[in-house]
């Protein structure tokens, strides 16, 4: 009996806690990782959480702030529920929450790194597919594109697909386009670590709404491929 009411107790308080974190912003701006040792054992109880082992390396995503010292928190405030402080980290591919008092931050890890543009994607991602949120619009919708030995600036309309975007970047070109040939368009961080081949009919601004105060950060690049005859 007692164990059926411990198990209904924390099934209630996992539930209040993704109530809460729901009504969490969208993480946006510069972001800073660095790797900590986990001191104890999780399971997760939610889709937001991550499972680990003792001495699993973790990255903890943080900003800079107080005189260039770096916090471990994805906002300007920490995350606190169910009488404890939440982390954001990374395990190879994966990414969630982790109880802080499964870590010894005090502990001086090696120099904090930049988050890469593929995890601030994924975690940005993450947070839209939890929350049932869409990405903010950018106010700011012209790109870097590069192709073809060439780079432009293009302004992105905001129901223009990737069919369009090629188009607008061959637009006045004094050469004529070869008839075999066919360009698609590629999502490309300038970190490398973002690299994603775009179907004619995605909407660009919808891709770009995911980058955030990152944007400058991003391009789209034009590749060629020869069709068979």
């Amino acid at each position: 009996m007692f164990k059926k009411q411990s198990e209904s107790k924390n099934i209630f308080l996992k539930r209040q806690f993704l109530k809460a974190f729901k009504i969490l912003p969208i993480p946006d701006g510069n972001f800073y990782t660095q790797n900590f040792s986990t001191v104890s054992n999780y399971q997760s109880g939610t889709e937001i959480e991550l499972t680990f082992r003792k001495n699993t390396q973790i990255a903890i995503v943080g900003v800079v702030r107080d005189a260039g010292k770096w916090h471990p928190s994805i906002y300007d405030y920490s995350v606190e529920a169910l009488g404890c402080t939440w982390y954001f980290g990374f395990i190879s591919g994966r990414c969630g929450f982790v109880p802080a008092d499964c870590f010894d931050v005090d502990t001086k890890p090696a120099e904090s790194e930049t988050l890469s543009m593929g995890r601030f994607l994924t975690m940005r991602r993450k947070f839209s597919e939890w929350t049932k949120r869409s990405f903010p619009p950018l106010s700011d919708r012209l790109v870097k594109v590069i192709g073809d030995g060439v780079q432009k600036v293009i302004n992105v309309s905001e129901v223009a697909d990737a069919a369009r975007v090629i188009r607008q970047f061959f637009r006045r070109r004094s050469t004529i386009l070869p008839e075999d040939v066919q360009w698609f368009l590629r999502e490309v961080s300038d970190d490398k670590t973002v690299n994603v081949l775009l179907s004619a009919e995605v909407v660009i601004a919808k891709r770009m709404n995911a980058w955030g105060k990152c944007q400058k950060r991003m391009h789209f690049e034009v590749e060629e491929k020869v069709m068979a005859c």
